[in-house]
């Protein structure tokens, strides 16, 4: 017993021993941390693809439905296409049938498809060489060859046209017209036109001892030809040459448009005489520079629509403006126009007007239907009193763009623009005093562009107006300050803090602008609330 006790504790104290035994032990202990690690990965993955899994059937479930309500949308949408087909096929046909191919169209349905070909500025030449019934129904069509061009065309100018041989001859067109360059080719243009309203454009002719320049104008603005002529461009320099005084010109009973370009001697004055007893119908004239006198004895003032009031100048305007009664576009108006000695005058079927004049003056044009206007103001300060600016009233504008140059320009136009909604104003030389004083005359207004200043402060007293003042632009919807390529001066971290304050006051009085767009210096800040969107039940719906 004494021997076995002391190999015992001989064994307990072997370092060796204790060492391999604490080995087995740390295994034991990592191969059971393992183990239960792996156990618990393993839960998890098995967790994550159930769950991935139900994802996908609930997905591929959506993706299943999806397709069968589109397949049924597009179900629907064939079935409503079959039925509109048919019946559009019913009503141009009368009965069920297939269109067949475009060259074997009805000669009536072919000239009105030759017709919108021609009228989109092309040659109708190349209709003539697609087939024989082509031609003959573009022949046979008298609307196709109605647009002519008299020019001699020199070889240089060949380059210019497009050219066709037809039947071995050689014709020649400039997108729609037929290009003449002679009387047997104008005395064909004219055949085949039949008794259609022509457009004519005489180019500037060669002129020289060959008595066939003039033998060509005069087939055109004398009878009987005259009195086909819609619309008439020529220089005044051809009919100096072609027209001997004892030849009359026209009438020109279908006339609706007139230019004349150049300088206006005895023969241009004879055919404008003319224009003005036969003419009934102009509606558009541009012609050279008359003396006032001879401006005042024109009677087709009264029936235009549209003149080119630039080249007339102010007092010639002013000369024939009471007798412009149905004008409705001045492209553009004359520079300072009107002035002191315009008279009072009524334009009641003007729409759209450019006008650069002092604004005194602007109550010299009485403008009811007035829908756009571009002011720009010349002059300095106003010494009249602004009573007279009271005259001022645009009732049917709805877009006004104005530059402003003065101080006192706001107190003149004091119920001039009731129903603006669109205002664009360009304030480089004015304060932000000013144009809160111009804000203050259009209470309609929805959308503002100031396109901006250079001054270091420019919108500040604005932006800080428009949020303090509720009965300021109570209706608006959109503001811009500065425009792309043009930023405004102002410091963000001075203008900031008003900006903020302007979009949450006009929120919390129900007044919120929709959108604030602000082009600084370095970058271009937008602040959108959009306004709310109904819903298919009627709801709202806040984005």
């Amino acid at each position: 017993m004494a021997e076995t006790s002391i190999g015992t504790n001989a064994l307990d104290s072997d370092p060796i021993a204790t060492s391999e035994t604490s080995q087995a032990v740390k295994d034991e202990l990592f191969k059971a941390g393992t183990k239960q690690l792996e156990t618990e990965s393993n839960n998890a993955i098995e967790e994550i693809q159930k769950a991935a899994k139900a994802r996908k059937d609930d997905l591929e479930r959506q993706i299943s439905l999806l397709k069968e309500f589109e397949a049924a949308d597009i179900a629907v949408c064939k079935l409503y296409l079959k039925r509109n087909i048919q019946e559009l096929r019913e009503a141009i046909y009368g009965e069920t049938t297939i269109a067949g191919p475009i060259r074997k169209l009805p000669a009536e349905m072919l000239s009105e498809v030759f017709r919108y070909h021609v009228e989109s500025n092309r040659s109708p030449w190349i209709l003539v060489k697609v087939s024989k019934y082509w031609m003959g129904t573009a022949m046979a069509t008298p609307q196709l060859w109605r647009h002519i061009l008299v020019d001699d065309y020199p070889t240089p100018a060949y380059h210019r046209y497009e050219r066709y041989i037809v039947n071995g001859k050689k014709e020649f067109t400039t997108g729609n017209k037929q290009v003449c360059p002679n009387p047997a080719e104008l005395q064909a243009a004219i055949t085949r036109s039949g008794v259609v309203p022509l457009n004519v454009e005489i180019s500037r002719l060669q002129w020289s001892s060959d008595p066939s320049k003039s033998d060509m104008l005069s087939q055109l603005l004398c009878s009987p030809v005259s009195v086909r002529i819609m619309h008439l461009d020529a220089p005044t320099h051809d009919l100096a040459n072609m027209n001997p005084d004892d030849q009359p010109f026209g009438p020109f009973t279908a006339l609706e448009s007139l230019r004349l370009w150049g300088t206006i001697d005895s023969c241009a004055d004879r055919l404008l005489d003319v224009m003005s007893l036969t003419c009934k119908r102009l509606r558009l004239i541009r012609i050279p520079e008359l003396p006032l006198s001879k401006l005042k004895t024109f009677s087709f003032w009264h029936s235009l629509t549209t003149i080119d009031g630039s080249h007339y100048g102010r007092e010639k305007l002013n000369a024939i403006s009471d007798q412009l009664i149905n004008l409705k576009q001045l492209l553009p108006a004359p520079w300072g126009w009107p002035n002191e000695t315009t008279p009072q005058s009524t334009l009641k079927n003007i729409r759209s007007l450019s006008l650069s004049c002092s604004i005194l003056y602007l109550s010299h044009l009485e403008l009811p239907r007035l829908e756009t206007l571009i002011f720009t103001e010349i002059g300095r300060n106003p010494t009249i009193s602004p009573d007279r600016g009271a005259r001022l009233h645009f009732p049917m504008l709805a877009e006004l763009n104005i530059e402003p140059k003065n101080s006192m320009w706001p107190q003149y136009i004091v119920g001039a623009f009731p129903m603006v909604a669109d205002l664009t104003v360009k304030c480089k030389d004015l304060t932000d005093e000013t144009i809160v004083a111009v804000l203050e005359t259009v209470p309609s207004v929805q959308n503002i562009l100031l396109p901006g200043s250079a001054r270091p402060d420019f919108g500040i007293r604005i932006l800080s107006e428009l949020g303090v003042r509720k009965s300021l632009c109570p209706n608006l919807k959109t503001l811009e300050l500065g425009v792309s390529g043009e930023p405004i001066r102002t410091l963000k971290t001075h203008a900031g803090p008003v900006v903020k304050r302007l979009v949450k006051v006009r929120k919390q009085v129900e007044q919120p602008i929709h959108r604030l767009t602000i082009h600084w210096k370095r970058r271009t800040e937008i602040i959108s609330q959009d306004p709310p969107a109904p819903t298919s039940n009627g709801e709202t719906k806040i984005t």
